[in-house]
């Protein structure tokens, strides 16, 4: 039987405090479907002080997953932004 290995993460509300830059994270938000069913989902990203659109414009303190959506904090975007966020656990050694 495979070995189970159990870590904690520690959450970060972003309103709270933000990554540091470039650095990959789990970013947690949440958004409502539009039947109007709310969600919370996390997601692979990483954090930046400034992230340059392809139309040119440049967008300041925000994440980005790994779709390259551009999100902001759930206080500054609304829906689908980002409420917490966690750096990446540990991978087991061998």
């Amino acid at each position: 039987m495979p070995e189970t290995i159990k870590q904690q993460v520690e959450w970060v509300d972003a309103d709270d405090a933000l990554p540091p830059e470039g650095v990959g994270i789990i970013g947690a938000l949440r958004g409502v479907y539009p039947d109007g069913t709310p969600f919370r989902v996390s997601l692979s990203m990483y954090f930046t002080k400034e992230h340059h659109l392809e139309d040119g414009t440049v967008v300041a303190d925000c994440f980005v997953d790994s779709d390259r959506v551009v999100r902001k904090t759930y206080s500054e975007q609304g829906s689908d932004g980002v409420t917490h966020w966690c750096r990446w656990p540990e991978p087991p050694t061998p």
